[in-house]
Parts: structure tokens; C-alpha cells; sequence
């Protein structure tokens, strides 16, 4: 009765069972869970503090009442049970531990309180304790740990590196200056704590500790670069206010802006330090291979050249597409000494169009320069640079192979330039339109293949190889395709067959015997060479919709036994007369092959009286022991 009026929150039922009984009846511990688990789920203070002015339990029991309900009770429930507990014997590791997942706001904050200003620290972990402060982001938890628990005996490190990454209510700076004010410098690590403020970017935060403390704790190269970095131009400016700058590290600091680009950090650092201390060869440098093109351009504008490594700006400014950087290049500096070759292929990776017409057009490439230009642009589908190239070309020269340039699109498979090449040109015979369409009809573009079949004059494509080409590819669609355009009388369709049986393509032989009649030896020759590469499953079909007897698959069951294909075995045997079988195994003399037939195959499919009658017809007393050792006893001779 106590347990129901305790759940469902009936406070003149609980005074009055504990008026009329007596206490030592009830299980304390029991009846607080059954208040805390309250039906209702809500606070049950006034439930609560009857029961604890009614049941005296002891300090050890309230403690361990608190784990049992700390992961639910609810804020006001557990200010009234701490009241209640005995600090010293208060087990706060483990309800620590089951606290936290409470989320009821404000039950972990009361706790925590509680333990920090209750409990001895020498029986705390606190470790622990801090981890959780830090999480509750609670200023008010925060200042009450420091201010209670002796400070050496905390990690105070931990709880200003959360101060700088956290907000604690909004006021983390304020909090910050409070624990400066409040803890031993000389407690804290302050390289660690600048270490984690600057992987997360918390430039702001050091910049704050670096004006209310001295700078010599601090790792001034390490912020310095930190700040280039991440573009924290105040900060920059603040540390090279100091007189004082060897440790700040300038030369790295800069490489950190170049690779980021940050050009208002590169140009403040570069006004306001010594050039000598700067290592602009290598800042140009990162600057260049991370593509940050304002950088590369300004320093490249504003700095004496003499100071960079430009013998791979070229390549790379190609590569960017860095045309007035390029520009630059022609204007300054020698171009003898760059590989351009190599620049307008690094442009024409990328597709940079006005670079390459740039190039072309200053530049006096090599016929066979600006052939590996067209190869390459084919190869890679780039129609721009193919349109451009051709219309730079002379007109009286033709000195673009056009055959080749479509067999490379076509290697490369770009289907755009393929059919820009075939529909832009007057002259197809400058192509091998046999390649063309092969390569069209193994991709199965067939829009494109309507097209040239409506458009080109194909009579010198030989359609036939074409045909069984593309069935030895296992393109059905395309093959569909080519019966539908083609004269069927040109195909040859024998040589298609056992090409596809030989690659293996079970579809396009099923197709093939749809919509054509093959002679027997037509069908044997096919099987022979399905054989010969190991397709069983095609041979399988042929038998299983194809009238093929004993003596057609001899070679089959030859193959079949050598591989020990009891699957394919069982089917032939289950497939075709067996005595004509027997009878061609024992004429040839494959009695080997008999005898395998004789342990592989399940018994009640075999004629034993014919294979009784073949052994000894043949001679063969070693297949007529097997019969009686193994069956004479279950089949009647």
C-alpha cells in the first residue's frame, strides 16, 4: 500500500500508513525508488521529506539509496536527500559515474555541489570530478571547485584549457581572467594550454592570457604561427609589437600564411619584419604547390624575383590556370628555361583554354609538340582544345592524323568529342570507321551508332567480323542492334557462335540459336571449344534445348570426368541414353570413364544389365567385379 501511495504521489495516504504502522516494517530504499519512479514522472518532494522524516535510515543507507535513484531523480529530490547522506561515507565515484547520465537539469549541478563542498577530497576522484565541472560549463560549479578543493591537488590545466574552449554560460573570458586571478601561475602549464587553444583556433583566448600574463610561459613561435595560420591578423600585430621578435619565428610563420592564404598576413609580415629573417623561397614555394594564387601573384609582383625558385612556377602556374602569371613569366624571365612542353600538357590536363591559346599563340611549338597536344586532348575528351588546335592549324597543312586523333577519343572514351569529331567533318574516310564503331557498339552508345549508319557511307566496314566481334564481347543490345541494321545473309554466324562460346557469354549464345539454324557439326565444334575453355554452363544449355545424343558429347563426357564435374556428370547421364553412352565409352575404350560413372552416379539411374552385358562383351573384368562387389545385392541381373 505504502509503495502504490508513494508512486502515485498520495501524501495523506503515505502520513497515514506511517502513522498507523511501524517503521521498521518498511525497506527504505524501496520506498524511495518507488517515489522517485513516480508514475506521474515529475518532482516528488513532498513525498520524499515525509519519508525521510518518518524512516531513519542510516547514513550507509542513504548513500547507497542515492545510486540506486541518481541517473533519475530530479533536482529538488536530491537537495533533500544530500541532506540526509554522510559525507564520509558517500560512495561519489560510482554515483558520479550514474549521475551523469541523468538529464534532468540541475540533478547533476546539485551534486557535484554537494560533493565538492561536503566531501573530503582525499576520498574524491578528482579527475573525475573536474572532467564533469568542465562538461556542466557551469561558472558557478567552476569557481566553487577552485575555491574549495586545494588547487595542487587538481589538474588546473584541464579546467583553463575547457574555460578557453568552452562557454560556460556565455562568460568564458571573464572565467578565464577569474582563474588567472584565483590559481598559482606557476600551477600551469601554459605551453599545453596554448598547445590546445591553437589546434582548435583559440587565438582569441591566448591573446587574452598573453596580455594578463608573462610572455616568457608561453611558446611565442608556436602562437606566432598558429595566428599566420589562421589569418589572425591582431594577433600578428600584437606579438610583432614587441621589440623582442627571435622567438617568434617569423621564417616558419610566414610559410604557415603562404600554404593558407592569408595575404594580409604575408603582406603585414613582410612590411613590418626584416627581409633577411624571412624565408621567402620557401614561402613562395608552399604557396605554389597549395594553389593559392593571390599569394604567389603578389609576392611574384612585389618581390625581387632573384629571391624565389621559379624553374617549376611555369608548370605549375599551368596547371592552375595562372594566366597572368604566365604572362608574367614571358614578360620577366627567359622562357628558354622552362620546359613547355611540359607547361601545355599541365594546361591541358586542367582544360585551361585561354592559357593553351595563350601558349600556342607565343610559343613555337614543334609539329610533333602539337601533336602530343592533339593526343592528349583526344585521349581526355578536352573538345575545347581540340577545337582550338584545329582551327590554329594552317589550312594547307593538314598536320593533325585525324584517324588517330579519333581512335584516341575513342581509347578514351569520351562519346562528346566522338560524335563532334564524326558530325563536324565532311571526310569520314579520314577516320577507321571500323574502330569507330566498334568501340561505339561495345560501349552500346547506339544513338551515335544510328547516326553513323544513317549519315557514313559504310560499305568498306566488314559487318561480319563487326558482327561476331561484338557477340565475342557479350554486348547483346549492340547485337540486337547490328541484326536489325545489317543484311543477316553477310553475318557469319558460325564463326560468331563459337567465338562467344569461347569467351563465355551463355546470353548471346541463347540469342544466336533464336534466330539461327546451326548444322549438328556447327554445334559440336562450339561445344568442343566451350569445352576446351571450361564453360561448362553453356555446354549444360546447349544439351538441356539443343537434341544432341551420346555420341555428339563423347568429348564432353571426356572433359567432364577429368574435371570430376559430378554436377555436369549426373546431368549428362540423366540427359541422354545410357546404353548409347556405354556403348561408345566401351567401343573407344574409356572404361576409366566407366568406372567413374559407376562411383559418381546415383545407382537407380544406371541400366546395370547393360553395363553387365558392355563389360563383358568387352572383355572388362574389373568393371564386372565392381558391379557384383558394390550391387549385387540390391539390383537383379
Amino acid at each position: 500500500m505504502l509503495l502504490n501511495a508513494c508512486q502515485y504521489k498520495r501524501l495523506n495516504s503515505v502520513k497515514f500508513l506511517f502513522k498507523s504502522f511501524k517503521h521498521e516494517t518498511f525497506d527504505f530504499n524501496e520506498i524511495l525508488i518507488a517515489v522517485v519512479k513516480n508514475v506521474r514522472k515529475e518532482s516528488n518532494t513532498e513525498v520524499l521529506q515525509c519519508l525521510l522524516e518518518n524512516v531513519k535510515g542510516s547514513s550507509s543507507e542513504m548513500s547507497k539509496s542515492i545510486l540506486s535513484v541518481c541517473e533519475i531523480i530530479w533536482p529538488k529530490d536530491m537537495d533533500a536527500l544530500l541532506k540526509n547522506a554522510d559525507p564520509s561515507l558517500f560512495d561519489s565515484k560510482s554515483i558520479l559515474k550514474r549521475a551523469v547520465r541523468n538529464r534532468r537539469k540541475g540533478s547533476l549541478e546539485c551534486l557535484v555541489k554537494w560533493i565538492i563542498t561536503n566531501v573530503n577530497p582525499n576520498i574524491l576522484d578528482l579527475t573525475e570530478i573536474m572532467n564533469i565541472v568542465c562538461v556542466l560549463q557551469v561558472l558557478e560549479i567552476g569557481k566553487l571547485l577552485i575555491q574549495t578543493i586545494e588547487n595542487s591537488l587538481l589538474d588546473v590545466n584541464v579546467i583553463m584549457i575547457a574555460a578557453i574552449q568552452k562557454h560556460w554560460e556565455g562568460e568564458h573570458e571573464s572565467f578565464i581572467l577569474w582563474l588567472i586571478s584565483h590559481i598559482d601561475l606557476a600551477l600551469f602549464n601554459f605551453k599545453t594550454i596554448e598547445a590546445e587553444a591553437c589546434k582548435n583556433g583559440k587565438l582569441d583566448e591566448i591573446k587574452l592570457l598573453l596580455s594578463k600574463t608573462d610572455h616568457n610561459l608561453f611558446d611565442l613561435g608556436k602562437i606566432m604561427q598558429n595566428a599566420c595560420e589562421h589569418g589572425k591578423l591582431d594577433i600578428v600585430q600584437y606579438l610583432l609589437s614587441d621589440d623582442d621578435r627571435t622567438k617568434l619565428q617569423v621564417d616558419t610563420a610566414i610559410v604557415s600564411a603562404c600554404s593558407t592564404g592569408h595575404l594580409h598576413i604575408v603582406k603585414y609580415v613582410i612590411k613590418n619584419c626584416d627581409l633577411a629573417l624571412l624565408n621567402i623561397k620557401l614561402a613562395m614555394q608552399k604557396a605554389v604547390v597549395c594553389g593559392q594564387h593571390e599569394i604567389v601573384a603578389w609576392l611574384l609582383f612585389n618581390c625581387d624575383h632573384d629571391m624565389f625558385d621559379i624553374s617549376n612556377l611555369m608548370n605549375k602556374a599551368c596547371s592552375f590556370g595562372w594566366l597572368d602569371i604566365v604572362k608574367w613569366l614571358f614578360e620577366k624571365i627567359d622562357i628558354s628555361l622552362f620546359d613547355m612542353l611540359m607547361a601545355i600538357h599541365e594546361a591541358c590536363n586542367k582544360c585551361h583554354i585561354e592559357l593553351i591559346e595563350f601558349l600556342i599563340e607565343n610559343v613555337r611549338f614543334s609539329e610533333d609538340s602539337l601533336k602530343s597536344v592533339m593526343t592528349l586532348s583526344c585521349f581526355r575528351g578536352n573538345i575545347d582544345i581540340v577545337k582550338l588546335l584545329l582551327h590554329k592549324q594552317n589550312d594547307d597543312c593538314h598536320m593533325y592524323d585525324m584517324r588517330v586523333a579519333m581512335n584516341d577519343a575513342c581509347s578514351g572514351g569520351r562519346i562528346e568529342l566522338v560524335q563532334w569529331l564524326l558530325k563536324s567533318s565532311n571526310r569520314h574516310d579520314k577516320f577507321d570507321m571500323e574502330f569507330v564503331l566498334k568501340w561505339v557498339c561495345i560501349n552500346e552508345h547506339l544513338n551515335l551508332a544510328t547516326w553513323i549508319f544513317d549519315n557514313i557511307d559504310h560499305s568498306s566496314i566488314s559487318w561480319s567480323s563487326l558482327f561476331h566481334w561484338v557477340c565475342s564481347k557479350g554486348h547483346i543490345a549492340s547485337m540486337n542492334f547490328l541484326l536489325q541494321k545489317i543484311d543477316n545473309k553477310l553475318l557469319n554466324f558460325k564463326r560468331a557462335l563459337t567465338d562467344t562460346c569461347i569467351e563465355g557469354h551463355l546470353n548471346v549464345v541463347h540469342r544466336l540459336f533464336e534466330i539461327h539454324r546451326f548444322s549438328l557439326i556447327e554445334v559440336k565444334h562450339a561445344m568442343n571449344e566451350c569445352i576446351r575453355f571450361e564453360h561448362a554452363i553453356i555446354n549444360k544449355w546447349i544439351m538441356q534445348n539443343i537434341g544432341i545424343n551420346a555420341n555428339d558429347i563423347k568429348m564432353t563426357l571426356e572433359w567432364t570426368q577429368e574435371n570430376n564435374n559430378i554436377r555436369l556428370m549426373t546431368f549428362l547421364v540423366l540427359n541422354i541414353d545410357i546404353t548409347d553412352t556405354i556403348n561408345i565409352l566401351c567401343s573407344k575404350g574409356h572404361f576409366e570413364l566407366i568406372q567413374w560413372i559407376l562411383l559418381n552416379v546415383h545407382a537407380p539411374l544406371l541400366d546395370f544389365n547393360i553395363l553387365m552385358n558392355e563389360a563383358s562383351r568387352h572383355g572388362r573384368l574389373d568393371i564386372v567385379k565392381n558391379i557384383f562387389e558394390r550391387f549385387m545385392t540390391t539390383v537383379k541381373f
